[in-house]
């Protein structure tokens, strides 16, 4: 699902009553990625976002996890 907004441009948004980000923090809302992104550059930049407006508390399956699955098949695509 995260991956799908991610291609789509829309952006991932923390919302949780309890530890949610702040209101129109999106990350990278707006931009499209795919498999010729800098995902590295966008897992930094991940981190950075979650230092800002607080960490998720879902262990990493807001950014972290489809992140590196982008970047697993990015490296799959590659291989040859």
């Amino acid at each position: 699902r995260q991956v799908t907004k991610l291609a789509m441009g829309e952006g991932i948004r923390y919302d949780s009553k309890a530890y949610g980000w702040p209101e129109d923090c999106y990350f990278i809302k707006g931009t499209k990625v795919g498999p010729t992104s800098d995902i590295l550059k966008l897992m930094e930049l991940g981190q950075k976002c979650e230092d800002e407006w607080g960490r998720d508390h879902g262990n990493g399956w807001l950014l972290r996890h489809p992140l590196k699955k982008l970047y697993q098949f990015q490296q799959y695509l590659l291989q040859d």
